[in-house]
């Protein structure tokens, strides 16, 4: 393989907050930063996927707490659903946020969500097609919100008007897109810096 073949191989680490609670995930990511482990996805749920041994810590006050203990450790969700429990201008807020605090170690991973964790923090689960388009149209107003100033947006589920984010990101901040088939993959070409999807059986689409 020439040179210029040579892909780089990158460990990551997934921090489960649905499987560990937040204290022993702080201790792990602390470890694992000074073995040198140069990613973490950090798992974005309101519910558990089962009950016994669950846990239910918050995504984003741990990554402000593991972005401050650690100092090479890159930082992102895998993945933050922003259509319904939150809405995309707050988490445009918050990562720009941390990225102004911690340059260079925030990325932010979005998805269509689960049912599990939407439908118990209070809203109804939407249809596969009416999912997608939120998503679409979240990214649209997150990347104006990082990037513009007195942002208004009408768009067909979020709106703000004359709204800025006085502490805005001072890079663009990686945008990872999750999903399973093909227009996931398009949007994320489009609109991201990256799919992030499951093995699936490549003779089956």
């Amino acid at each position: 393989m020439s040179k210029s073949a040579e892909v780089k191989t990158r460990l990551s680490i997934q921090a489960a907050h649905e499987q560990i609670n937040p204290i022993d995930l702080l201790d792990d990511v602390i470890y694992l930063d000074k073995k040198g482990i140069e990613r973490c996805w950090t798992s974005d749920h309101y519910m558990p996927w089962w009950d016994t041994g669950a846990s239910g810590g918050a995504a984003w006050p741990w990554m402000g707490a593991a972005l401050a203990k650690t100092t090479q450790l890159v930082i992102g969700t895998g993945v933050t659903a922003p259509i319904l429990r939150y809405h995309p201008a707050i988490v445009a807020q918050v990562f720009a946020t941390l990225a102004y605090m911690f340059p260079k170690r925030v990325f932010l991973g979005l998805g269509r969500g689960e049912a599990l964790n939407e439908v118990p923090s209070g809203n109804i689960w939407p249809t596969n097609i009416e999912k997608f388009r939120r998503l679409r149209e979240s990214i649209k107003l997150i990347k104006k919100l990082w990037s513009q100033d007195w942002v208004t947006f009408s768009g067909e589920f979020y709106s703000v008007k004359d709204s800025n984010l006085y502490t805005k990101p001072p890079y663009p901040i990686p945008i990872y897109i999750a999903g399973l088939g093909i227009q996931s993959a398009q949007l994320a070409g489009e609109e991201g810096n990256g799919f992030v999807t499951n093995e699936l059986d490549i003779d089956k689409n």
